[in-house]
């Protein structure tokens, strides 16, 4: 499906007779799901032990993934995901373009961050749903 396709496709869309995504925001949409919306789509991150992290991650959760796991690359991908279900009831297409959106987004944002860093993202299906990554070759 087009991202036109998806949009034209949600039953919120249908009801308003088809709005345009801009139109929808300025006349439905409110300040702080504008704000959280962003704040996902360009996620800030830091460094804390030679690993890529969330910048809300809590630093003794990641030490104990670095003691469980050891290896710092799968340290990052357990601590930098997210499952699209767990901020929209959403799946199919729709799930698939929103964790494709927030993997580009928080791609780039690291990147930005630390340019010197290999940043790579995924967004996939899997037993959990869609499910965002971010992390580094290390």
């Amino acid at each position: 499906m087009t991202n036109e396709e998806i949009w034209q496709s949600l039953p919120e869309v249908k009801a308003t007779g088809g709005l345009d995504p801009e139109s929808y925001l300025y006349n439905l949409g409110k300040p702080p799901t504008a704000i959280a919306i962003a704040m996902i789509h360009a996620r800030q991150f830091r460094i804390y032990r030679e690993c890529l992290v969330r910048s809300d991650a809590d630093n003794d959760n990641i030490d104990s993934w670095i003691t469980t796991l050891g290896d710092l690359e799968k340290v990052e991908k357990v601590v930098n995901h997210l499952h699209v279900w767990d901020i929209l009831d959403v799946e199919g297409p729709v799930a698939e373009f929103v964790g494709q959106w927030i993997a580009n987004g928080w791609r780039q944002q690291a990147v930005s961050q630390f340019p010197g860093l290999r940043i790579e993202s995924r967004s996939e299906e899997n037993s959990n749903g869609v499910e965002v990554t971010v992390w580094t070759s290390h």
